[in-house]
């Protein structure tokens, strides 16, 4: 099984957006999340839906995902459907073009370059955004299409570069973070237009959702999001790898008093009471739950995965995360190959997130393909690089509803523990680098004297 067994989710980022921007102000009626170039390309999309059809569309979120699985669900509009299916078919094409096209200008043969387009294509974090239909992969098409042209020796292709690093950063905001390989080239002019593109990319498509003061609503809604009192443990941003070993150690503290206390049967019946469970085992209560919708023994796995946030925990996140950075950015400036750096910076940015859901591993799609351009055989300075980089992009079934849990917690604690073994690899690495550079300036010293 490849995709979720979740019915009522299924496709529902992509159905819901445009659902969201019917009556063109998805901020004023649905406080929704998206940025205002996103909800600009689903308004686009929505004005294809016959208006027979759009106008018996609810006008609150909830209403919206209450017709989930019914005869009224919008996923069940033919309009709809085609419109997600013509999408990805679209989406798909150009993604293997574009792969194609590189290979052909390296000499490498267009049919090798669309094998390769097509696995990448493939890769999990895609697979899961086509499963949500989160356009995440049109943000990480761009992101690549920049990553292939922004060297270029003709002008026109690096311009395009920059139009397609705006839109990207229009689409999803964080991918503005590959403009550092525009500093570290010293491509500031490439920069400052990036920069320009990427602000027009913001207010202009404003313009179409109700105007400019749409502005300050997308920015509280985006703190919001990021900001809540819960947090997935099996996600693979910085802060929630610190929550989830955080429940390991709780689990672990807990069985062990297990094995020596007396046990008092307790029916979990509701994933809030889980919780509460999950904050008494922490608490050293002597407690131990009886089979329900989740036992005690599923920490930190009670309920779906969500744990309270706060605390200590956050401050260590916090110091770990500007940690993680640091060592990324001096092995950023160490590397000297494209795909390295790529890797250095999507890792980085995946890391800042909160909420950094499967899908976003689709940005380790354009690193993998760099890869596979550059590196003619693996050695022993990238072989960890290489079998981290193909880890996250495997295609990994997701094992969620009909399979048990664990085995998608433990195949998100696994892709959790690859991204910090590729930094504690870096860190070393940065450390070699600099040891390297004290012995050559004390024998720089050395030979300065004797002369």
């Amino acid at each position: 099984m490849v995709f979720f067994s979740d019915e009522l989710d299924t496709g529902m980022d992509f159905f819901n957006s445009l659902a969201e921007t019917h009556g063109a102000d998805p901020y004023g009626t649905f406080h929704t999340l998206y940025t205002p170039l996103c909800n600009l390309f689903f308004l686009i999309l929505q004005m294809m839906v016959p208006a027979t059809v759009s106008s018996l569309w609810p006008d609150t979120h909830y209403e919206m995902t209450g017709l989930r699985q019914t005869e009224n669900d919008i996923r069940k509009e033919q309009s709809c459907l085609l419109i997600y299916l013509c999408y990805l078919v679209c989406l798909t094409f150009l993604w293997i073009l574009l792969v194609s096209c590189k290979y052909h200008r390296k000499h490498m043969g267009s049919i090798w370059g669309m094998v390769i387009g097509g696995l990448s294509f493939l890769c999990h974090g895609n697979l899961t955004a086509i499963e949500r239909g989160n356009v995440v992969n049109l943000t990480a098409f761009f992101v690549m299409a920049f990553l292939f042209m922004y060297r270029s020796d003709r002008r026109i292709l690096r311009e395009l570069s920059y139009v397609c690093l705006a839109i990207a950063a229009g689409f999803r905001v964080y991918p503005a973070v590959y403009g550092i390989l525009l500093i570290f080239d010293r491509d500031l002019p490439g920069a400052a237009k990036s920069v320009l593109y990427g602000i027009a990319a913001v207010i202009l498509p404003t313009f179409a959702l109700g105007g400019i003061g749409v502005l300050p609503e997308f920015i509280h809604q985006l703190i919001a999001f990021n900001t809540g009192s819960e947090i997935y443990a099996y996600y693979f941003g910085m802060k929630n790898i610190v929550y989830h070993a955080a429940g390991y150690i709780v689990q672990s503290a807990y069985l062990v008093r297990q094995m020596y206390a007396s046990r008092e049967a307790v029916t979990v019946s509701t994933a809030q009471e889980a919780r509460e469970l999950q904050l008494l085992a922490a608490e050293g209560s002597n407690i131990h739950a009886a089979p329900g919708l989740c036992t005690v023994q599923d920490i930190p796995f009670l309920g779906d995965g969500v744990m309270p946030t706060g605390g200590v925990l956050d401050i260590i996140s916090k110091i770990l995360l500007v940690t993680a950075c640091i060592i990324l950015l001096a092995a950023f400036c160490t590397h000297d190959r494209l795909w390295l750096k790529t890797l250095d910076v999507t890792i980085a940015m995946v890391l800042v997130q909160t909420q950094s859901y499967d899908y976003v591993l689709v940005f380790f799609a354009p690193a993998l393909v760099l890869m596979l351009l550059e590196e003619e055989r693996a050695d022993y300075e990238n072989i960890l690089c290489i079998l981290v980089l193909f880890s996250l992009t495997l295609p990994y079934p997701t094992l969620f509803v009909h399979t048990s849990r664990y085995l998608t917690l433990m195949r998100s604690t696994a892709m959790q523990i690859f991204l910090i073994t590729y930094i504690v690899f870096q860190a070393r690495h940065v450390l070699y680098i600099l040891h390297e550079i004290e012995c050559r300036v004390w024998l720089w010293l050395w030979l300065w004297n004797t002369i």
